[in-house]
């Protein structure tokens, strides 16, 4: 049993190396719920954690679903944290009452919940990977529930083993490799009973569709499906290259309203138009479509009378004799705001609802450690700014020069590549020097540093920037 166990890690940290998960110095969060699945994963990035020198964090989401039950196992992670040394983030939350005001599924609020939580942390303590515990069972699952809700290339292509700050390193591995993992290291975790409620479509699909369809129709229909998945997902990526030069050709941002060109955009192929606005709805509303909002978008597109709409969450599609318009109904919530800085001094706004604090600090090397280390947290050369400091939101036509390039770029092409939602935006604070008439942005808070800014060789004076979200 013991070689099983040794062969089983060698294998993950194979896979870990091989996919370059980690980087050395890592800060690691990693999300556990106390069952099987999280406890195998911190198990085995304790043990990785002595090869990469990454530090870890333990995040866990009480969803108050299940009474006492929640509670238990709230306790248990926080044991299994502090017993380990390892920071605990922790937050109760009445997923269920969330779910009525949403209108949402509790399944649905409850993801939407962890993953908000699970980022919000993230920044708050300046962690630059989220681990989860999903496996190759999750995957096929995943899958076939798409398959019956009705999906498009992206949602057959399953759960994704990168994607931004999230790493999957089991997905490679099954449910039963994982169980007899943490059977012969005889690792402690709790049961989830609602695992068994078959109300849960994923239960159903997991407990009676796919061992009826093993049964019945395919003997390794998990195999065949991880295929079907792998499959779509190079065929996505092969789509998906193109995606956003050609968002970029029949789509403009203005005024928080999204402009897309019928006769430009039918040009295309379905799959290249599906692609597009996909991106459209991702990198500018934050938000995924399902299968058959396609076909509800497609037909708006398609229909001639101009002054239809439809509504996608918060985001109104307008048609126009040529044109959709993408717009929120709240894309007037977000005012404009500037406000004069001085160093050394602490800020805090309740609208825009975020704070901003400088110190002068004198330049020693060893603070190079720190550097970048923390999102929210930035040094410059102090003596590099010579005018009067301000903070404000974005406005068109803004530049700037990020740090590591040697010319200029647009910041609303900055929020593009760093799939910056529109809605989002014009609340990001700039960080700006006036001289005269010129303005310079020194800051994309919590994004990048400008490069005329940053701390050389002939610097004696830092001003340390830091900007967090108000909860």
């Amino acid at each position: 049993m013991r070689q099983t166990t040794k062969s089983f890690q060698k294998q993950f940290l194979e896979h870990c190396r091989k996919k370059n998960f980690f980087s050395s110095n890592d800060r690691v969060l990693l999300a556990v719920s106390g069952g099987m699945d999280s406890m195998a994963l911190s198990h085995l990035i304790s043990i990785l954690q002595l090869e990469f020198k990454i530090t870890i964090g333990i995040a866990h989401l009480n969803h108050r679903l299940r009474g006492t039950v929640s509670d238990r196992d709230e306790t248990f992670v926080k044991t299994f944290a502090l017993s380990h040394e390892y920071p605990f983030h922790c937050k109760r939350m009445d997923v269920r009452k969330r779910a009525k005001l949403s209108q949402k599924s509790i399944e649905e609020e409850a993801r939407n919940s962890r993953y908000s939580f699970f980022e919000k942390t993230a920044e708050q303590f300046g962690y630059n990977k989220i681990c989860t515990a999903h496996h190759r069972n999750d995957q096929t699952e995943t899958i076939l529930m798409r398959i019956i809700k009705g999906t498009g290339m992206s949602g057959l292509s399953g759960i994704r083993e990168k994607r931004g700050l999230f790493v999957r390193p089991l997905l490679a591995f099954s449910k039963e490799e994982i169980k007899k993992y943490v059977q012969a290291e005889k690792i402690k975790y709790v049961n989830d009973a609602s695992n068994r409620d078959t109300t849960i479509l994923r239960n159903r699909i997991r407990h009676d569709l796919i061992p009826l369809l093993r049964k019945k129709f395919d003997p390794q229909i998990e195999k065949h499906l991880i295929q079907l998945g792998l499959i779509a997902e190079e065929t996505k990526s092969l789509i998906n290259r193109n995606a956003k030069k050609q968002y970029l050709q029949v789509c403009k941002a203005a005024d928080g309203k999204i402009v897309l060109e019928i006769k430009a955009f039918n040009r295309y192929l379905r799959a290249q138009r599906h692609a597009m606005i996909e991106f459209l709805f991702w990198n500018e509303f934050d938000q995924k479509l399902q299968f058959s909002d396609y076909d509800r978008l497609s037909d708006l597109i398609e229909k001639k009378q101009s002054g239809k709409k439809i509504i996608f969450g918060d985001v109104i599609c307008l048609k126009t004799a040529e044109q959709i318009v993408f717009l929120t109904k709240n894309r007037l919530a977000s005012p404009d705001f500037c406000f004069s800085i001085e160093p050394g001094r602490n800020y805090s706004w309740n609208d825009p609802n975020f704070s901003f604090r400088s110190s002068l600090i004198p330049y020693a090397t060893e603070l190079k450690s720190s550097f970048g280390r923390i999102v929210n947290v930035e040094y410059v050369d102090k003596e590099k700014i010579t005018g009067n400091l301000r903070l404000r939101n974005w406005k068109i036509g803004d530049k700037f020069k990020p740090i590591g390039m040697n010319g200029f770029k647009k910041l609303s092409d900055f929020f593009v590549d760093n799939k910056i939602p529109v809605l989002k935006k014009k609340k990001i604070p700039l960080l700006c020097e006036k001289i005269g008439t010129k303005e310079n942005i020194i800051w994309v808070c919590g994004l990048r540093l400008d490069d005329r800014y940053k701390v050389d060789n002939r610097t004696h004076h830092l001003l340390k920037l830091e900007y967090n979200l108000n909860e």
